[in-house]
């Protein structure tokens, strides 16, 4: 894990995460036991972010409307 500032940063395989699909600014992630999470492109977000392609992204707790 890298800290920068408030951020913590993480690359995928740190985060325990085996695949990323999707089209930016949202990725899906997939862990080991199957669960899909939701990201969304977000690099200077201060807290926990997954690295995807050098860039980070944080959790969505909540989504409305019609993308992804």
């Amino acid at each position: 894990m890298k800290i920068i500032g408030s951020q913590r940063r993480e690359t995928l395989q740190e985060a325990g995460t085996n695949s990323s699909s999707g089209s930016l600014p949202f990725v899906i992630l997939e862990n080991e036991f199957g669960q899909q999470e939701l990201w969304l492109e977000n690099d200077s977000h201060a807290g926990y972010v997954i690295e995807v392609d050098g860039k980070g992204h944080e959790f969505v707790r909540e989504h409305k409307g019609d993308n992804p």
